[in-house]
């Protein structure tokens, strides 16, 4: 008589489903280890991995595994007003960035966010999808800084350019008089004029200073003109040959004759060429 014997057998995980799970752990090992707040999302922007820095930000000792970010994270813009969150990820198809966020605890309390997000695959094995990755980073104190960076480059700007001024009027007035004195003394000729040049790049780099600093908080004004681009070249060219001669230099311009006519600011095109220009010559 045959008999029959059962086995128990416990079933192993497939290499698939282990491989996923390796890789799983490692990427929450990864981001546990940043600094920066990161939230992984699935294609119905529920969150489905964050971090421990995700917590600390969002002042919460809650999981937020299967919550809608935008039921958890509430940022305003620069002019305080609700960001609609949702359709900023909806219509994230490569990368979103931005500086100008702010995160309220209270009326009071708040912090400035760098905010970052990327259209990604998200999940493990056959449970991945599409979805997205924000990363967040507190930039309270940097922002704190560049105000207070930009503030003392507009205050400082604007108090040089009356001496400025005054100087470089009065050497112009004192190389006025020299010259109708009939008085020719090379030595005296040249410290005036070197003086003269010196005032006028010294305030070149302040109006440098002034234009940086509209520039990164957004108030840069471009007045449009056009631009004839031969008379440019050829002022620029002329301004600088002794400057080039006095290195060893030649300043050569080649323009085409059927160049029309550009539409720029002319103070920050002649800033541009004359930038080239003397790093060139240096």
């Amino acid at each position: 008589m045959q008999k029959s014997s059962v086995r128990a057998s416990t079933a192993r995980p497939k290499k698939p489903e282990m491989k996923a799970d390796l890789e799983r752990q490692r990427l929450i090992s990864l981001i546990n280890s940043m600094a920066d707040a990161v939230i992984a999302l699935d294609q119905s922007q529920r969150v489905v991995l964050s971090n421990a820095a995700t917590l600390d930000l969002l002042d919460s000792n809650k999981l937020l595994n299967g919550q809608q970010l935008s039921s958890i994270f509430k940022p305003k813009d620069a002019n305080n007003q609700p960001v609609d969150i949702k359709q900023i990820i909806g219509e994230c198809t490569t990368q979103f960035t931005t500086r100008d966020w702010k995160l309220y605890y209270s009326s009071e309390d708040w912090i400035s966010l760098y905010v970052s997000i990327a259209a990604v695959q998200v999940g493990f094995g056959e449970d991945s999808g599409s979805g997205w990755v924000v990363l967040m980073r507190d930039i309270t104190r940097e922002k704190s800084l560049e105000e207070e960076r930009d503030e003392f480059i507009s205050v400082v700007s604007h108090e040089l350019r009356t001496p400025i001024a005054i100087t470089e009027g009065n050497i112009g007035n004192a190389e006025f008089v020299f010259q109708k004195s009939g008085h020719e003394d090379p030595a005296i000729s040249t410290a005036l004029k070197e003086a003269h040049d010196q005032v006028n790049f010294l305030s070149s780099m302040i109006n440098d200073l002034s234009t940086l600093s509209r520039a990164e908080r957004g108030k840069l004004q471009v007045d449009i003109e056009s631009i004839n681009a031969h008379e440019l070249c050829e002022t620029l060219v002329s301004n600088y040959t002794k400057d080039a001669e006095a290195k060893g230099l030649k300043l050569h311009q080649e323009l085409s004759s059927s160049l029309e006519l550009l539409q720029s600011s002319k103070l920050y095109v002649r800033e541009i060429l004359q930038n080239f220009i003397t790093n060139a010559i240096k």
